[in-house]
């Protein structure tokens, strides 16, 4: 007589999940992920098995199949392995904070440079050596060195400044297609050396408050009146 389906193919009933074992360590084997139903994992090569798996001898076939020179090792051997491997994570997590930290400031220093209208070397020459010397001075050496992560030469911070331009133009395109109407407004100015340029001014609605956003500034390469562009 043929099984029904539904038999054949039904769930294991909740609490068969098999747990770790503290033992398990001797055949290289920490656990990861839920409790109520975790998984084995090699703590030499990383691997993760099924919780079906939480066996002694699948446990063991994978340590004699996978690294067999580390088949006759003892429980302490292991144990110095796990946490080798915990002090490792926990390095390249606080590596990973401090680079994305450092890659934070340099944007929020190009920000600033962008804002005070200041050659871009400033960033390098003046404001990070003014930074390192105060954190010398209150905090110590060790702390200058995280400081010096930051980029600040006079590339970077171009790179820095075109980035956000980027971001904040295309942030304002999808605005504009979004919007169901934009009036644009284009208007002669002339900037502190009395040359000429076209400032375009961009206004619709977004949700309910109206918007004026300059939409570009540029300068005229020609002597001729800018009336004569639009003639």
């Amino acid at each position: 007589m043929m099984k029904n389906p539904a038999q054949v193919l039904q769930k294991p009933k909740e609490g068969s999940e098999k747990k770790y074992d503290e033992d398990y360590i001797k055949y290289g084997f920490s656990w990861c992920g839920d409790e109520t139903a975790p998984r084995p994992q090699c703590i030499i090569c990383g691997d993760q098995l099924s919780n079906e798996s939480m066996v002694p001898s699948k446990l063991k076939r994978h340590l004699y199949s996978s690294h067999p020179s580390c088949a006759n090792k003892d429980k302490q051997y292991f144990k110095r392995c796990l946490e080798q491997n915990k002090k490792q994570k926990k390095f390249m997590k606080l590596a990973v904070t401090v680079s994305e930290k450092a890659l934070e400031a340099s944007y929020h220093v190009a920000k600033l440079i962008a804002r005070q209208k200041k050659p871009q070397t400033v960033g390098e020459t003046l404001i990070k050596a003014a930074c390192m010397e105060i954190v010398r001075l209150m905090l110590g050496p060790n702390e200058v060195k995280e400081v010096n992560k930051v980029s600040l030469s006079a590339d970077t911070v171009k790179r820095r400044i075109h980035d956000m331009s980027s971001d904040i133009l295309g942030t304002l395109i999808k605005k504009l297609l979004s919007a169901e109407k934009f009036a644009l407004q284009i208007n002669e100015t002339t900037d502190i050396k009395n040359k000429a340029q076209l400032i375009a001014i961009v206004r619709f609605v977004e949700e309910t408050l109206l918007k004026n956003i300059i939409y570009f500034v540029r300068r005229f390469q020609s002597e001729l009146p800018v009336k004569k562009f639009f003639e």
